[in-house]
């Protein structure tokens, strides 16, 4: 008698298996059915091209121009954190340690037409690089950034910013008062009443860069000495 219970038992756990293997079955069908096929992205389709013509994940991160101000404080070595920067408030960002490095990581600060400069640089040797800045708005001298000393911009993107104060309102995005180099950046749409729609600097280089539609009547690039290549 307990055998035949055993074997009845037996029998019921394997058919009972084979209904919970066939329900999962059922369910695994069902998930693949009611998958959205409008949500199915190739990595292609997820990838976007920053302002500096190079490709990046899709920017995600937003942060502000307070944030930024935190994270750059005074200068040193800083990598940004944020894909995205919008201007919300604050004074200019004084950057005051020589030989700073600011490395933007392919971020977008939008000043959105804000009546600051995104920069001011009052240290020496000071670094800026793999950052976009677009939409400055400062009536006066370097629409962007402004350079007191010798500095470096190195593949950097500016687009839309001006220098609307009077004629000497020099350098719609950047403008050096000593030597500058420039390597490897895109100027598009800047703007500036005095020198230099782009760029305006004393002496230095700019090489390997672009300028489209800067308006202005002295050049996109205005310097005292030095060369463009």
């Amino acid at each position: 008698m307990a055998i035949f219970l055993l074997g009845i038992t037996s029998v019921c756990a394997s058919e009972m298996d084979d209904a919970i293997a066939s329900e999962d079955i059922n369910s695994v069908e069902l998930s693949i059915d009611e998958i959205d096929e409008d949500n199915l992205k190739t990595d292609d389709e997820n990838i976007q091209v920053a302002g500096d013509g190079e490709t990046h994940g899709v920017q995600k991160d937003e942060g502000n121009y307070s944030t930024l101000a935190r994270e750059i404080g005074s200068g040193g070595n800083v990598e940004l954190s944020y894909d995205h920067y919008t201007y919300d408030e604050c004074n200019t960002i004084i950057i005051s340690v020589n030989n700073s490095v600011i490395d933007g990581k392919g971020a977008v600060i939008d000043m959105a037409e804000s009546n600051i400069r995104a920069f001011n640089v009052t240290a020496s040797g000071v670094t800026i690089k793999n950052l976009v800045i677009k939409n400055a708005n400062y009536a006066g001298k370097g629409g962007a950034i402004y350079f007191a000393c010798p500095g470096n911009l190195t593949n950097c993107n500016f687009t839309g910013n001006k220098a609307t104060g009077g004629e000497d309102s020099d350098g719609g995005a950047v403008y050096f008062s000593e030597a500058g180099n420039v390597t490897d950046c895109s100027f598009s749409d800047n703007t500036a009443k005095g020198y230099g729609s782009a760029v305006r600097m004393l002496s230095g280089s700019v090489s390997n860069s672009n300028f489209t539609d800067n308006i202005g009547d002295h050049g996109a690039v205005n310097m005292g000495s030095g060369n463009v290549s």
